[in-house]
């Protein structure tokens, strides 16, 4: 007798499977942990922005959520030896109340956390289409192999569903249903969601990268050296985040606050937590905006040697730059810089404006992204309809509705939120689309494949040097879901067949 008509006779089953259930939940959400390890460094800096110290949340959690796993699987394997020996197995009232308590509990924090940054669940979404390419023709094979013991073995499933007495007939429609549900699903979705990286034609060029803040993972964000680094590691450009002093000074931070990125809380605890409009350049570049970085190595280069401590050390110290110096030295060093800034005021617009041209940077390498009049009208006043004027298209974004725009706009930025149709109609349309702010490499080559033209990334020291992509061309795409589906109803008619002549 098998295993499985042995466990079809005993009681309390169901905790074996329960158990299976618990431990299977927590190892995935470790497993999506990993997956989201570029964004480690992220979610520790917000955490530790609330709590006001830094701490490794992410690696906390991790850690917390592999004793669940531990506890899951211990149960599952002792109740599995148990209800092998005994008829029956009653796990104690601590073992049916904690896990689901555990569950409700985790899995609450970490629903809320998809939700409240949806931008950590797309990855994972991406992640997974990226590789389909691969691991769906792999599942269509491996359902096709498994047809003929389905068959076989789909009515004797309704013995081990349950002991009580449910309508067999039910029980097998039931698990018809099921099987039917998951194949179609797994058959059809190669064509309601074609991945990106199915190309037609030929593979579209490597996108040019541009650096956010800079290197901003290898280097203090904002500051020279993260636009020096930039630049060393093949960035085409970079964007940087503008603000105001209370003496009318442009600079480069992106918080409102300087608490975060300095040591604004030794030097001026009693104004630690006030707006940066609030200091003077002075005092703004009395303040040392590189030790943070090197303190809590919060992307984890330093510890992995991606720059040497050597090099971090030369980080301590570092001023907050003045906005003309971070243009002065993008002039230099060739770069294109995208303009983001962090005012309304038309002044200090209209300041701005003014240094860029006073640096002699070419005007076509600044991208400003706006669709405010006075702006638009302040840059055609100042003779610098030479630079890229851009739209954050949000909105029902469409290439007709771009094209529809009565300002010269020739760069659209998209915060990642397009479709796959989409970014390839502009592409197509000979229409740069940046788009931000990408650190998976999968979604990076997913761009790629797609034609996009710039992608803002944190991760230029990665992008920089990362192969090929993954791909497949859009006609052997076809050929091979042809070649899947006569092979699956081919083997699916021959077994009924052959299942009926049995019968009969």
């Amino acid at each position: 007798m098998s295993f499985l008509e042995t466990l079809q006779n005993k009681n309390g089953k169901k905790w074996l499977i329960f158990y299976l259930i618990f431990a299977l939940n927590f190892l995935l959400i470790d497993i999506i942990l990993l997956l989201l390890n570029e964004s480690w460094g992220d979610l520790n800096l917000i955490v530790s922005g609330y709590l006001g110290t830094w701490v490794n949340i992410v690696l906390i959690v991790f850690l917390v959520l592999l004793i669940p796993f531990l506890y899951g699987s211990i149960l599952f394997l002792i109740y599995l030896k148990k209800i092998h020996r005994k008829n029956e197995i009653r796990p104690h009232i601590l073992h049916k109340i904690l896990p689901g308590l555990l569950i409700l509990l985790f899995d609450t924090a970490f629903l809320l956390l998809i939700i409240f940054y949806e931008q950590y669940s797309k990855v994972i979404l991406q992640i997974f289409e990226y590789y389909s390419i691969i691991l769906i023709p792999i599942i269509g094979f491996l359902l096709i192999f498994l047809l003929k013991p389905i068959i076989k073995i789909a009515p004797k499933l309704r013995n081990y569903i349950s002991n009580k007495p449910v309508n067999a007939g039910l029980k097998v429609k039931t698990i018809l249903i099921c099987i039917t549900v998951l194949y179609g699903f797994i058959f059809i979705s190669p064509f309601l969601f074609i991945p990106a990286n199915v190309v037609q034609g030929r593979l579209p060029n490597k996108p040019n990268i541009f650096g956010h803040r800079g290197a901003c993972h290898i280097a203090p964000e904002n500051t020279l050296p993260a636009i020096e680094l930039a630049a060393e590691n093949g960035a085409l450009g970079i964007e940087i985040d503008i603000r105001y002093t209370s003496d009318g000074e442009l600079i480069l931070l992106h918080d409102d606050t300087l608490t975060r990125t300095t040591d604004v809380a030794e030097k001026f605890p009693d104004r630690k937590n006030d707006d940066v409009d609030t200091f003077t350049l002075s005092e703004i570049r009395s303040l040392d905006a590189g030790s943070w970085f090197v303190d809590y190595d919060p992307w984890g280069v330093i510890s992995s040697r991606i720059i040497t401590s050597t090099q971090a050390e030369q980080y301590r110290g570092i001023e907050i730059p003045s906005f003309l110096n971070a243009i002065n030295l993008s002039r230099d060093l060739g770069l294109i810089v995208d303009l983001d800034t962090k005012f309304s005021s038309n002044f200090y617009f209209e300041k701005m404006i003014n240094q860029t041209k006073q640096s002699g940077i070419p005007l076509k390498n600044i991208i400003v992204a706006t669709d405010k009049a006075d702006w638009i009208e302040i840059m055609k006043n100042q003779s610098a309809t030479e630079i890229q004027l851009g739209i954050n298209m949000r909105e029902n974004p469409s290439l007709e509705r771009f094209q529809a725009y009565e300002e010269n706009y020739t760069v659209v930025k998209a915060g990642d939120d397009f479709s796959n149709a989409l970014y390839s109609q502009f592409a197509q349309a000979g229409i740069p689309v940046l788009v931000y702010i990408i650190d998976s490499p999968e979604r990076f080559l997913a761009l790629w494949c797609l034609g996009t033209s710039w992608v803002m990334s944190n991760e230029v020291h990665t992008f920089n040097n990362i192969g090929s992509p993954l791909y497949i061309e859009f006609s052997l795409y076809m050929w091979l879901w042809t070649g899947i589906y006569i092979s699956a109803i081919s083997i699916f008619i021959l077994l009924l067949i052959k299942k009926k002549r049995e019968n009969s």
